[in-house]
């Protein structure tokens, strides 16, 4: 608004067009923006899944209610609500409040979310990137569940990276975690994440 104003003081009859002059340079491939984006539409297209979006913090209000407990993390100074303070390390308390939240209409859905969260390494606030995926059906057993999620995850790696996934017993695990039915995900070496069943008495909590 104020240039426009001072323009019409100047006069629009005296500014003279003239073409402006920008240096072009070729654009950067983002590899990592591109896998995300790869990674979203096979979800979303090949598996029929929908795509959520969420906040940074966990939910521990819900957390209590599910018997996930009250979870800790590094701490917002001014949360909107007491239960919000916490900023989340992992997706899966997340993606179970909107698994909760859908229950009531679907029978069968998975839910997909590429989401950022924070914890502390080494005495330093370290933020992290992560894909969450969450599958859940009134008609589908546990195995038949877990089974699907792994071929999925086996497919994306494949097609993504050309890469084999090796999965191993998982000996530590959170409260959320089935004490059976859980492995981590690996590549060579480097532990990518894990897949797990819901333990059974939080996921009767919501049943």
């Amino acid at each position: 608004d104020i240039v426009e104003e001072v323009a019409r003081i100047y006069g629009f009859d005296n500014i003279i067009p003239a073409p402006t002059k920008v240096s072009l340079e070729p654009l950067v491939m983002n590899f990592e923006r591109e896998t995300e984006y790869k990674v979203k539409s096979m979800l979303a297209e090949n598996f029929g899944m929908s795509e959520v979006h969420s906040y940074i913090w966990y939910d521990n209000k819900f957390n209590q209610e599910i018997g996930i407990g009250n979870l800790e993390g590094i701490k917002v100074l001014s949360p909107s609500a007491p239960e919000l303070a916490d900023i989340r390390a992992c997706m899966a308390p997340t993606l179970l409040k909107f698994a909760n939240e859908n229950k009531k209409y679907y029978d069968t859905f998975g839910i997909f979310d590429v989401g950022s969260g924070g914890s502390v390494i080494d005495g330093k606030v370290e933020e992290h990137k992560e894909l969450g995926v969450l599958l859940a059906s009134k008609a589908e057993g546990e195995n038949d569940l877990f089974y699907r999620l792994k071929g999925i995850l086996n497919h994306i790696v494949r097609v993504t990276k050309n890469v084999e996934l090796t999965y191993l017993p998982m000996t530590e695990k959170t409260s959320w975690m089935n004490p059976v039915k859980t492995a981590k995900v690996m590549y060579g070496d480097v532990e990518l994440g894990y897949i797990s069943v819901v333990h059974p008495p939080k996921s009767q909590a919501y049943s």
